[in-house]
């Protein structure tokens, strides 16, 4: 699949308003006269350096001398080099060097462009798969707590509404004490407690009484000769109010009327013959059946319809989501990327997508490495240049005595690739081992720019070797035995279900899945990966 990379851009004008300071290796376009310059990381736009563009190199083309017409002119063009023509092989071959130099860093570079949009398409999709996965679960979940919850509300209520109920009670009992404790007038035949005296003040009276006591003066002295100075706790009853209180509670014990708020006591029944009385009662509990409670004449009991569901408790039901793949139609609400994972991911579009620092960074090294070493090669050739052709001689073996020179030059340059964007036409040829990244990784292994597709997985087996970095199609209900051999740490397969639904991964070799190892449904897709421990299955499941 081909990579697309979108630089930033904007016009001469704009870039340089803006000034901006470019990260080391980010390029830097301008629409308007089809130049760029690529960031260091510290310099701001405008101390950077244009790089040259198709026409600027056109001109330096157009630029260079007229027809070669004299033996001075053929002399000077070739710098009055006797050795012109070892050196132009020399040149030709550095020249095919760096070509294959710079293809091979192009190609090194290609391979890790491409390795690192693989491994972030392969991030994007777990992450794309383990927020729909987290989703479905969070709504699984907020279901079930809702459910719980309804069921919780209705218990509550009832206890709640038991509990007011007795708590209304208590209030009651508390407001007609409270009142009692606050009443002072008319309160047991007191018209007014606040003219009680108190014991202090009794004591105080006492006191002031006892001042004013004469001495000699006895109870006989006051008329008080029968009165005892007998303690409060000693005090006895006189026969006039021991008769007094016999007469009151034989009294009491006989009336029937208005006792402590009974109007008759005759009309009272005892513990035993209330017993009785609920021990004999017949009751048709038949009668209290009706809708959605039946009563059942063989056992005497009562059964409820389990089928019996009322209208507004079906319209409640039919609004929640069933718990086993929830099907939502509206937008579900509250959900956001930090709550799957994903809050430094950007909803940014493929064509949209910038270069990390990272990427810019190894591509601006990479074309750094490359240009230096070529720069360097060419100084090399230069400075070996030998003295000056002094002679015809001189000059026609610097040619190689060679009438047709130009011709064999051309064809020669024609026959190299150029340094910069070379096109080979044929098979290009690298070492045996491979492109080899300077990780020490990719030596030899790689993974095709289209994907492969394997062969149809129609019944229930094992998958065979080999089938790694494909794409294998499912048909229907099938068990797939991932195998506990044949295939190293780090290998994957891509599986979909593409006709029918039910597919399912068998729990052997330690093969781990979340929700499940089940496909979800028809064209879902599931990537089984090779771990240390066995393999790791993620992608559209279910439980």
């Amino acid at each position: 699949m081909a990579t697309r990379m979108q630089q930033r851009r904007g016009t001469a004008a704009q870039w340089t308003a803006a000034n901006p300071i470019l990260a080391a290796g980010e390029i830097g376009f301008e629409t308007d006269t089809s130049k760029f310059k690529m960031g260091n990381g510290s310099s701001t736009w405008t101390a950077l350096q244009y790089f040259a563009n198709a026409a600027e190199l056109a001109a330096i083309v157009d630029g260079a001398p007229g027809l070669l017409n004299t033996l001075n002119e053929l002399a000077e063009a070739i710098g009055d080099d006797p050795d012109f023509l070892t050196n132009y092989a020399t040149i030709t071959e550095t020249t095919a060097a760096i070509a294959e130099s710079r293809a091979t860093s192009a190609l090194d570079a290609t391979s890790k462009a491409n390795g690192a949009v693989a491994a972030a398409a392969l991030d994007a999709t777990s992450k794309a798969n383990a927020a729909e996965a987290a989703a479905i679960s969070a709504a699984a979940s907020d279901a079930t707590t809702k459910a719980n919850a309804a069921a919780d509300a209705a218990t509550a209520a009832a206890a709640l509404d038991a509990t007011s109920k007795a708590n209304a009670a208590q209030d009651a009992a508390s407001l007609a004490l409270g009142t009692h404790v606050t009443d002072e007038t008319n309160v047991h035949g007191i018209e007014n407690t606040a003219d009680l005296a108190t014991k202090t003040y009794a004591e105080t009276v006492a006191d002031a009484a006892a001042t004013l006591a004469v001495s000699g003066v006895t109870t006989g002295t006051i008329g008080l000769g029968n009165v005892d100075n007998t303690s409060d706790a000693n005090k006895p009853v006189s026969t006039a109010q021991a008769t007094a209180i016999a007469d009151a509670v034989s009294d009491h014990n006989l009336d029937e009327t208005n006792v402590h708020g009974i109007a008759d006591t005759a009309e009272l029944v005892t513990q035993t013959q209330l017993t009785n009385a609920i021990s004999g009662a017949t009751v048709d509990q038949s009668a209290l059946a009706g809708l959605g409670l039946d009563w059942n004449a063989s056992t005497d009991k009562f059964d409820i319809e389990s089928t019996h569901i009322t209208a507004a408790t079906q319209t409640a039901l039919d609004l929640k989501a069933p718990l086993a793949n929830p099907t939502f139609t509206g937008t579900v609400a509250g959900v956001t990327k930090a709550h799957v994972g994903l809050a430094n991911v950007d909803n940014t579009a493929d064509s949209a997508k910038p270069v990390s620092t990272a990427q810019a960074t190894a591509i601006a090294t990479a074309k750094s490495e490359a240009i230096a070493d070529a720069t360097a090669q060419v100084n090399a050739v230069i400075a070996s240049a030998p003295a000056a052709l002094n002679t015809l001689d001189e000059l026609a073996a610097a040619l190689g005595d060679d009438a047709n020179f130009a011709t064999t030059v051309t064809n020669g340059l024609a026959a190299k690739a150029p340094i910069n964007a070379p096109t080979f036409t044929g098979l290009v040829t690298v070492a045996a081992s491979g492109v080899a990244f300077t990780d020490g990784t990719q030596t030899k292994v790689g993974v095709p720019s289209i994907t492969t597709f394997g062969s149809s997985f129609a019944a229930t087996g094992t998958v065979a070797a080999g089938e790694q970095d494909k794409f294998v199609p499912v048909a229907g209900a099938v068990t797939i035995t991932l195998p506990a051999t044949g295939y190293s740490t780090g290998q994957s397969i891509d599986f979909y279900q593409a006709s029918g639904t039910g597919a399912q991964f068998a729990s052997t070799n330690s093969v781990v899945g979340t929700p499940g190892l089940k496909f979800r449904t028809t064209n879902s897709v599931v990537t089984a990966m090779k771990t240390a421990a066995g393999w790791l299955v993620f992608g559209d499941l279910s439980a």
